[in-house]
C-alpha cells in the first residue's frame, strides 16, 4: 500500500534522492541564485507561459504554508474543507506564515467541497461587517487522497514528474 499521509514520514523516492543527488557537488550562490533553482525558475515559466518564482523546499508543509503566506496577507482569511490537509495535519503553519491570517473550514464531503456551498459562503461571507471573520484571499482546493475518496496519484507519476523538475 501507498503512504501518501505526510513527506515526515516517508523516505525519499529514489528518484528525486538520485536527482538531488547529481546537483549536490560543490559550491553555489544560495537564496535561489544557484544553478538548480534557476533552472527550476526556467521550467516553470515556460510550463505557465509567464514569469515565476520558484521556491525549492524539503516539505510539503513548508510548500503548503509558504505558498498560502505569499498570497494571503495577515488580515485574510484562507477557506478549505474541514478534513483538508492544510488545516488538520499542519499545525496551524499557513496561518502562521500569513501573518496571522485565519484558515476557515467549510463543510465538506469525503474532504470535497460542494460548489453551492462555498458560493453560498462566498456570498455571505463578510455580509454583516464582521471584521473578525478576515478577508478572503485564498482558497484551498487540491486533490485530495488521504479520505480515499478520489484515485490517487501513483508513486511513479509522483515521483517522475518530481525528479524530471529537479
Amino acid at each position: 500500500m501507498v503512504n501518501f499521509r505526510s513527506d515526515n514520514e516517508a523516505p525519499v523516492a529514489p528518484e528525486i534522492m538520485a536527482a538531488i543527488t547529481s546537483v549536490n557537488h560543490g559550491t553555489s550562490h544560495a537564496y535561489g541564485e544557484d544553478a538548480t533553482t534557476v533552472g527550476l525558475t526556467q521550467k516553470f515559466s515556460a510550463l505557465f507561459e509567464r514569469d515565476v518564482t520558484v521556491f525549492p523546499l524539503v516539505t510539503g508543509t513548508a510548500a503548503n504554508a509558504l505558498a498560502l503566506g505569499h498570497v494571503t496577507p495577515p488580515y485574510g482569511a484562507i477557506f478549505c474543507a474541514e478534513q483538508s490537509h492544510v488545516l488538520v495535519d499542519e499545525c496551524g503553519a499557513a496561518g502562521f506564515y500569513a501573518g496571522g491570517a485565519l484558515m476557515r473550514p467549510l463543510s465538506s464531503v469525503n474532504g470535497k467541497i460542494e460548489v453551492h456551498d462555498l458560493a453560498g459562503m462566498l456570498a455571505s461571507f463578510g455580509a454583516h461587517g464582521d471584521r473578525d471573520l478576515g478577508r478572503l484571499l485564498a482558497t484551498s482546493l487540491v486533490r485530495l487522497v488521504e479520505s480515499a475518496s478520489n484515485k490517487p496519484l501513483t508513486p511513479s507519476l509522483v515521483t517522475t514528474t518530481t525528479a524530471q523538475l529537479i
